[in-house]
Parts: structure tokens; sequence; C-alpha cells
């Protein structure tokens, strides 16, 4: 009898073994969530994926699985206009809506909520002349980014290309605190770590067309307390102006991204020296910012999905999220880059549970697609 009982027990040991290894298998894999309509927007901090989808805002947990709707008035009768940039923070979302008016005028709005409690405005802006950043004049809210307990934006006024009133603020549920005050406030581009980085440059103005910078941009680096920590110089020359012809001899564009230490700068430009196609000419260098030491800089074959629009990027680790015409990942030690998705205008984030990104779901609806950190380097292997 004694016998029995142990074999008993090794046959049930075995079987409740079995489901538990099958269990943990199942937890490294790619995890898609198919929504109702497009995904126009996202952002991730933790397991949290917060989007703008059909007017609303949502937050996804990709390791429970669960979804829910940010509450409250936000989104307009038809649940047309979506949010133009989200971000999140722990349990805390921001988000920017922007409406057109005609041609040239433009509102802005920035909203907060915790999860599971209701939406506030706590900014506006009004804009004239949106299509060129150039020469617009009125109120600005942009860079809209979070990480950890950091929620952060920037806020400016503009007469043509001169700012002014220019801040860095923390987004709080009881509305603005400003960090950082003057021109090298603007544009908050990324935040990590407890730090945010700021774009010194007239092309990261969201206008319809930004316009390219008359002088190198900057990158500064500010803890969450507003101290300017490092302040890089990006050497890129500065195209001349627009020929006789009215082309201009090219346009340049840049993206941040931060990633413990180190400060990934995407430089774009587009030679125009007469009517399309165009040649793109696309880098990432990686810095560290804690020395301002230029590490390594990498070419990209790349084709931009706006040549209007400096195209977004993702960091986490040793790797990159570009997105354009195709979603690239990049392996910033290697710089090894292979195409994840094809779907132009692929959303994406990255952070230490992974990779996600949003893409067309068929028939209207949309696709948010997790890929766990553990797959990536196989990938760009």
């Amino acid at each position: 009898m004694s016998g029995l009982r142990l074999l008993g027990l090794l046959l049930a040991t075995v079987l409740l073994f079995v489901p538990t290894r099958a269990g943990a298998a199942q937890s490294q894999r790619s995890e898609v969530k198919v929504t109702a309509h497009g995904v126009v927007t996202l952002a991730m901090d933790g397991p949290r994926v917060a989007y703008a989808s059909a007017g609303r805002i949502y937050v996804w947990n990709v390791a429970t699985g669960s979804t829910s709707a940010v509450k409250g008035e936000y989104s307009n009768a038809t649940h047309s206009i979506n949010a133009s940039q989200v971000a999140i923070a722990g349990t805390r979302v921001a988000w920017i809506k922007r409406v057109a008016y005609g041609n040239t005028e433009e509102s802005e709005k920035l909203y907060t909520a915790p999860l599971g409690g209701p939406a506030q405005v706590i900014a506006h802006g009004y804009i004239f002349g949106r299509e060129d950043s150039a020469h617009a004049v009125g109120g600005w809210i942009a860079g809209a980014v979070g990480s950890g307990k950091v929620l952060a934006v920037s806020t400016w006024k503009s007469n043509d290309a001169a700012t002014s009133h220019e801040k860095l603020s923390l987004i709080t549920h009881k509305g603005l605190r400003p960090i950082v005050t003057g021109p090298g406030a603007i544009v908050a581009e990324a935040a990590n770590g407890g730090h945010v980085a700021v774009l010194r440059s007239l092309a990261a103005w969201p206008a319809d067309e930004p316009s390219t910078p008359t002088t190198e941009p900057t990158v500064g680096i500010y803890s969450s307390d507003g101290k300017l920590l490092r302040e890089i110089s990006l050497t890129t020359p500065i195209p001349p102006p627009p020929s006789s012809d009215g082309y201009y001899a090219s346009t340049l564009q840049n993206s941040v991204a931060l990633s413990g230490n180190r400060l990934i700068v995407l430089t774009e430009t587009s030679p125009e020296t007469g009517p399309a196609p165009w040649t793109w000419t696309t880098t990432l260098q990686v810095f560290d910012w804690t020395t301002g030491s230029l590490l390594q800089t990498w070419p990209l074959s790349f084709k931009p999905f706006a040549i209007n629009a400096a195209a977004p990027l993702a960091a986490y680790g040793q790797y990159a999220a570009v997105e354009g015409r195709q979603l690239h990942l990049v392996d910033l030690a290697s710089g090894k880059n292979t195409v994840v998705s094809g779907g132009a205008g692929s959303d994406a984030a990255l952070g230490p549970r992974g990779l996600v990104y949003a893409t067309s779901g068929g028939k209207g609806h949309g696709k948010l697609v997790f890929l766990p950190l553990s797959k990536l380097p196989s990938l760009v292997g």
C-alpha cells in the first residue's frame, strides 16, 4: 500500500507540474487585442498601455488582459475627434486633443485622469496660423510625456517664431506645476527614470508644416524638479532657405527618446531639389547623456510616413522602435534592424515589459500587438 500511495503522489505531482509549465510558456507568447475602431496613438508605462480610439481613451493591462475606458465627457458627439497624443505614468493618464477650425485655426486642450476616475481639462490654448510653426500666433500645448511618477508637458505662446511664457510643467490632478521656464522648456519629447528630455527646435512644434530650424537643435535633460542635468547639441547642418523655384534644399526633423543613461536621437533629412520622389537620409545617434558622449551612429534604410513630421521614436534598453511606412525595431548595440509591422503609421511604445504597437485589424477594426521583451532579441538577431 505504501508503494501505491507513493506512486499516486508522484503522478499527482507530475499532473500538477505540467499545466504550471504550460502556463509559464503561454505568458511569453505575443498578445493581440482587436479594438472596435482604429487606434490613433498610444503610450506605455509598466504593464499599462493607454491608447486613443473612436474619441475615447482606454487603458489595456498586458499583464492581466483587462481594459478600461477613461470616464467623463471629453469626446465629441460623433466620437470622431481623437487625442493627438497620450501619455501614461503609473495609474495616471494625460492626453492632448486638437480641433482644427478651417484651414488655419486650432484649439488645444490638455486632459488628465486617474485610472477609474473622470477626465478633467487642466489647460487649453488657441492658435492662429497653425499650418506653419514659423508664422503662428497663439498658445501651444505639446509634448505630453510620462514614466513612473512623472507626467509632464510643455506650454508656450508664440508670435511667429518668437516665443514667450515657455514652461515645462508636471501634470498633477490639480493642474500644471511648472518646473522649468524660458526657451529651454519647449518641447518635451520623452520621460524615463525621473528624467525629461526636451527638444529645443522649431521643427518640434506640432504645426501642419513644422519649420526647419534656423539654428542647430539642442536637447536638454532635466530632473523631475527642473534641474538641468545635461545639454547636448545636435550637430546637424541647417538647410538653406527655399530656392527660387519654391523647393527647400531639404527639410530636417528630429525625434528623441530616453532609456536609462541613453539618449537616442533620430535625424531625418529629405532633400527637396525638385518634384518628388525625394531621397530620405535617416540616422540614429546614441548618446550617454550623463557624460554627453556620442556612443554610436547607425544609418537607417527608412521612409517616413509623412515628410512634414518627425518619425515617432521609442526606446528601452538596447532597443529602439522607429515608426514610418513600416515599423522598424533597431538593436542599438549592433545597428541591426528589422521590420516588425508593415502597417503605415503604426504607433509603438517600448518598456520593461516589451514592445507594443498598433496596426489595422481589418474591416474598420484596430489591433494592438504586444511582444514580450524576451522575444525581441530573436527579431533582430
